[in-house]
Order: C-alpha cells, then sequence, then structure tokens
C-alpha cells in the first residue's frame, strides 16, 4: 500500500491541530472583525441558523453585547429590511434567551445593490464598532 506525502502531511497536522486543549483554539472576535454576515434574502431557516450561532457565543460570553448591523441594498425596501431585523431581535431575544439590552441594532445605510446583515459580539468594555458606507 502506497500512501503519498500529501496524506501523511495532512494526517500529522491534524493530530497536531487537535492535540491542543479546546479553549487555545477558540476564535477571540476583535471590534474591527465580523463573526458573521449573511444576505437578507436567505430563507427563515437559514437565518435562524446564523442566529443561533451568534446566541450561542453571546450565551457562552455572557461580558459581550451582541450588534445586529445591516447595509441595506439600493433595489431593496427598507421597511421590509428592518422588520427582518426586528424578527431577528426578537428571535434572539424570545427563542434564546438574550437580554434585550444585549442585543444593539445599527442601521449602517445604504450599500451595493443587496442588503448584509452583520452579526458582531463586542465586549461590553470596548467601544462600539463603527460601520461605514463602502
Amino acid at each position: 500500500m502506497k500512501i503519498r506525502k500529501s496524506k501523511i502531511v495532512i494526517i500529522l497536522l491534524s493530530i497536531w491541530m487537535f492535540s491542543f486543549p479546546v479553549s487555545s483554539r477558540l476564535y477571540k472576535v476583535q471590534a474591527d472583525e465580523w463573526f458573521d454576515s449573511y444576505n437578507s434574502k436567505i430563507s427563515w431557516k437559514f437565518e435562524r441558523a446564523y442566529l443561533h450561532g451568534f446566541a450561542a457565543y453571546l450565551q457562552s460570553h455572557p461580558d459581550y453585547i451582541g450588534y445586529i448591523v445591516f447595509y441595506t441594498g439600493k433595489k431593496d425596501k427598507v421597511d421590509k429590511i428592518k422588520s427582518q431585523i426586528r424578527r431577528a431581535k426578537n428571535f434572539l431575544i424570545s427563542k434564546e434567551n438574550i437580554d434585550a439590552k444585549r442585543i444593539i441594532i445599527i442601521d449602517a445605510g445604504l450599500r451595493y445593490d443587496t442588503t448584509e446583515i452583520i452579526l458582531q459580539p463586542i465586549l461590553k468594555s470596548q467601544e462600539p464598532p463603527k460601520f461605514w458606507n463602502r
């Protein structure tokens, strides 16, 4: 049986990576990085999956505030997007049991052709994130 060197390297790297404790591999979110983002045109089922992951992070990090930032696309109806954002916030509060004071919504204005929604946890002690039109 002949094993390629590349497969051996991949196996060894996998063993090495998983030999560290899980806590050392946790991703620490910085103020200038996005935790997650998605397009407003996804189904509610997929949006809930994004929100569930965001809620899990907030639940395991009680010293963080969750920001929901949205850029409205030039072709999208602002009222419809705001309704979608309210639904997302209500889902986090009622279904995921996140305290309403820990969810902040930021309307970042118009951008591109489609709406983008950004989920961003920030330490309570840090300054709120700054978003702008690009």
